[in-house]
């Protein structure tokens, strides 16, 4: 089925617990990052394509969907603080409680429609039944055979070394997603 999967060795019985779709041919090799705690794979096919998933993908969503409920309830918290100054019969008090609950406005609805897109991303993948590649790295006319990650310049610059059967060795220059910030 070209999917990867990750499985819970205790629970085997229950399937796969996440299928990370996006080969069209065998996979031939998979190397997980170990220099950034294991949050990152790199896979290669018979295709010839490598491709960089966020192992928990599907936590690291629902992370940033609880981090975003916070940060909402934290604003509207705000908005709810003011409520007394909007109906104060004191003009001024009302004049700067209205400029208030306009920036606070704002923010909230920032934060609504980041919440309505992970909301998005997350029935997605729900639908799908898996999470999809971050990154394809292409060039090999061949089977990938071999993956390495290197360490880059910076912390989240690494660099993917692939060789195939088409007796060609690449390096790809890669910035990894952030795990913290889904987007």
């Amino acid at each position: 089925d070209y999917c990867c999967k990750r499985w819970d060795m205790r629970k085997l019985e229950n399937g796969p617990v996440q299928r990370y779709l996006g080969h069209t041919s065998p996979i031939r090799k998979i190397v997980l990052s170990d220099k950034r705690d294991g949050k990152y794979f790199i896979s290669g096919c018979e295709d010839g394509c490598v491709r960089l998933w966020i192992v928990e993908e599907m936590e690291a969503i629902q992370d940033q969907m609880r981090h975003l409920e916070r940060k909402y309830n934290r604003i509207k918290g705000e908005l709810d603080a003011i409520k007394e100054d909007l109906q104060s019969s004191a003009e001024m008090l009302r004049t700067k409680a209205e400029k208030e609950k306009a920036g606070i406005s704002t923010r909230l609805e920032a934060c609504q429609a980041e919440i309505s897109y992970m909301k998005d991303c997350e029935a997605e993948r729900q639908a799908l039944g898996c999470v999809q590649a971050h990154q394809s790295l292409g060039g090999h006319r061949g089977a990938v055979t071999s993956l390495a990650w290197r360490e880059g310049a910076s912390p989240s610059h690494f660099e993917v070394l692939s060789a195939g059967t088409d007796s060609s060795i690449y390096i790809h220059n890669i910035n990894l997603p952030s795990t913290d910030t889904f987007k």
